[in-house]
């Protein structure tokens, strides 16, 4: 039995839109009120459109969504507007909670694998998260919150995830399993997959996974 860990954003949770979101209500705003008060004479309004300006470099978020620093976009993300962002943040798609947990009670019930819900959190997210699996009905019975992206391999044999500083700190003897997105194209896995249903929905898929042996890189398409 394989203990197959799932990150929460990315995969289940639709982070990086809900940023753009809560971005373009606050900052943006704030940006323009300081432009016709005079204070900002020269301040420039940048709203995020990731339809038309994807995000795609995951090292340099905090210049894409317009923070002076890491440590100015940390204290927003986990501090300031934390519920907005995590709590009230969409699925990835339409319905994957509701197919998440019937995957759930299918493992459980076949006693196959053990399913942790992975995520790096921190300060005011916690309650946040614990919110957005609560109001999405998410019926996860274990789940992990660590505070460096390494650190989400470490109760786990095989993770799935979008992020790729979790992605390029897989340690050896564990699988990677990578959910495609703009962000995470030159990052490497041991596969791919375009999200968490073809895992969810391919049992032949779930079994090269969890009895893959670590000696080169197969994309799954």
């Amino acid at each position: 039995m394989a203990k197959i860990g799932i990150a929460l954003d990315g995969i289940l949770r639709d982070t990086i839109s809900q940023l753009a979101y809560v971005h373009n209500k606050y900052i943006a705003q704030i940006s323009q009120l300081r432009i016709e008060e005079g204070q900002d004479s020269n301040g420039k309004i940048t709203e995020i459109d990731l339809e038309k300006t994807p995000f795609t470099d995951y090292s340099k978020i905090h210049e894409f969504f317009n923070f002076e620093s890491v440590d100015a976009m940390n204290s927003f993300l986990y501090n300031k507007a934390a519920l907005e962002v995590f709590g009230h943040a969409d699925q990835t798609l339409n319905n994957i909670i509701i197919q998440f947990n019937q995957f759930l009670m299918d493992m459980e019930d076949d006693g196959e694998h053990e399913i942790i819900l992975v995520s790096r959190e921190a300060i005011r997210s916690i309650p946040a998260t614990y919110y957005f699996l609560s109001k999405t009905g998410c019926k996860a019975k274990h789940i992990r919150f660590y505070t460096k992206f390494e650190d989400k391999w470490n109760d786990v044999d095989v993770l799935i995830t979008a992020n790729p500083r979790t992605l390029a700190n897989k340690p050896t003897n564990k699988v990677a399993v990578k959910v495609k997105t703009t962000y995470n194209e030159s990052t490497n896995a041991d596969f791919t997959i375009d999200s968490l249903m073809d895992f969810i929905n391919d049992a032949d898929l779930r079994k090269k996974v969890t009895t893959f042996e670590i000696t080169n890189y197969e994309e799954i398409k």
